[in-house]
């Protein structure tokens, strides 16, 4: 009958299979209200936790509020990846550290600040070939100032980057885009405008080989419009010259 009341259910009185109340002892032939208080408290999780394990795979030890994880804890997937850090929310909130479980290993893939689940603020990234990005993020994109390390291996380039190319500079939603300087492991160096990660605007390029520079405007990362100079003054600069032949020899 649709027209009927629906009967109260006492929020604090346990239920029965079909959600009515029944008498602690009726239904399991024992006291139960010990338990079903201890599981009454075990769902409303508050407070630092023994760790807690989900059907899924993962499992989260550490702080909670309001049944959610909140405050400081640590979240391991069910791929061996693992989160340690500050919570708000269910999401990444904070200071924190992703792990990366390759291999049987774990490798530190992201250390820094965190806004509702995504990288936000100042963090290091480093990714599974070698680079390494430092500086400012929003939205999980590289975006603000900051230096990547493309490639190499870290023991081999050092703290100066030796091996591999350098960029520090402006950032726009993960690419280069601003001013911003490149140092190329060859020893070749740019420094000028940058959009969508190619070379654009003014800007000048030096050549370690040949000891040269250019200086000008770039579009899409080719030169338009300039000039060439030896870096060096006191320098001649190293062009090849095209074979001249005499049309008239008198």
């Amino acid at each position: 009958d649709l027209g009927r009341e629906v009967p109260h259910l006492d929020a604090k009185k346990p239920r029965g299979r079909m959600g009515t109340e029944v008498d602690a002892r009726s239904e399991w032939g024992a006291d139960t209200t010990q338990l079903w208080k201890t599981n009454d408290q075990m769902a409303d999780k508050q407070g630092e936790r023994s760790t807690v394990y989900w059907v899924g795979g993962m499992q989260y030890k550490g702080e909670w509020a309001r049944n959610m994880m909140n405050g400081k804890g640590t979240l391991t997937y069910a791929s061996g990846d693992k989160y340690e850090g500050e919570w708000l929310d269910n999401k990444r909130h904070g200071f924190g550290t992703l792990w990366k479980h390759e291999s049987g290993k774990f490798r530190v893939e992201y250390n820094g600040t965190w806004v509702g689940g995504k990288k936000q603020g100042f963090g290091v990234f480093y990714s599974a070939a070698g680079d390494r990005y430092e500086g400012e993020w929003a939205a999980s994109k590289r975006h603000g100032k900051g230096r990547q390390t493309f490639g190499a291996d870290p023991r081999a380039r050092g703290a100066a980057g030796g091996g591999a190319d350098v960029y520090q500079g402006d950032w726009v939603a993960g690419n280069r885009c601003g001013g911003g300087t490149m140092q190329y492991a060859n020893g070749d160096a740019f420094q000028g405008g940058w959009d969508r990660d190619d070379k654009h605007g003014e800007g000048t390029y030096f050549y370690e080989a040949t000891q040269t520079r250019y200086d000008g405007v770039w579009e899409a990362g080719t030169p338009r419009c300039g000039s060439y100079c030896a870096t060096d003054p006191a320098a001649t600069p190293k062009v090849a010259l095209p074979a001249l032949r005499l049309l008239n020899a008198e």
